[in-house]
């Protein structure tokens, strides 16, 4: 038979073969009426009617075809630490949404239905989920673009998938609007040292191609070269 205790908020189950587990206390009364062992997988069940249950199915009331479910901390069954699907939190007009490493990312309430369907996960710092079994970007999801178009995040945070923070835009715009690169040692976008020379030079890329701004005697001088040439060629995006 299983053995039960209480630790502050939480009970702790020791399975006959000494797994032992964590529930939460409100859960005692469902758990402890069954026996409860852990199978070559790792997975505690027991069996209802015959029928095999895994215990975080059990405890979430989740029937076979619903989403797999998770846990974030093995043996601990709390369900705090039990994902099926991501969480959904209202706050004003948009949702925030928990993945599975507790990432939380946006959404407009316009596209919960759109969205909740799906599971979403952080992959190389962008929002992505399978979709007809094809993975895909949250981002590109929502707004459907053609495979040469580009999807932008204004403020940059790619967490923030807010329609008013994102807009179709072209290769060259999507580039300018990434930022500082971790290779870049001069503290402005497009600005550089030339080498062997006391001087600076300026860049911008527009269009596919790159434009050259010019050599200067100081660095504010090839900044402000290339802060004119953003308002000329990315005035719309600024």
């Amino acid at each position: 038979m299983n053995t039960y205790r209480f630790e502050n908020d939480y009970g702790v189950c020791t399975c006959v073969d000494g797994t032992i587990f964590k529930f939460d206390i409100d859960d005692f009364d469902r758990i402890s009426a069954h026996t409860w062992r852990k199978t070559n997988k790792g997975t505690i069940i027991t069996y209802i009617r015959r029928k095999e249950v895994s215990l975080s199915r059990f405890i979430l009331c989740l029937s076979k075809n619903d989403k797999k479910v998770l846990l974030r901390e093995p043996y601990d069954y709390r369900k705090e630490n039990l994902f099926c699907g991501n969480r959904y939190k209202l706050c004003d007009d948009y949702y925030e949404v928990e993945c599975f490493d507790k990432t939380i990312f946006k959404i407009d309430i316009c596209d919960y239905d759109m969205v909740k369907d799906y599971v979403w996960h952080l992959s190389n710092n962008y929002i992505v989920g399978k979709v007809d079994k094809k993975e895909i970007k949250l981002h590109r999801f929502l707004l459907s673009p053609t495979k040469e178009e580009e999807i932008d995040h204004k403020d940059r945070d790619t967490l923030n998938n807010r329609r008013n923070n994102l807009r179709i835009i072209s290769r060259s715009e999507n580039c300018f609007n990434r930022g500082l690169q971790s290779n870049n040692t001069s503290g402005q976008v497009g600005v550089y040292k030339l080498t062997d020379y006391n001087r600076f030079a300026a860049q911008i890329n527009y269009d596919g191609n790159r434009i050259y701004l010019g050599s200067f005697d100081t660095y504010e001088e090839a900044v402000n070269a290339r802060k004119r040439a953003e308002e000329k060629y990315y005035k719309h995006i600024l």
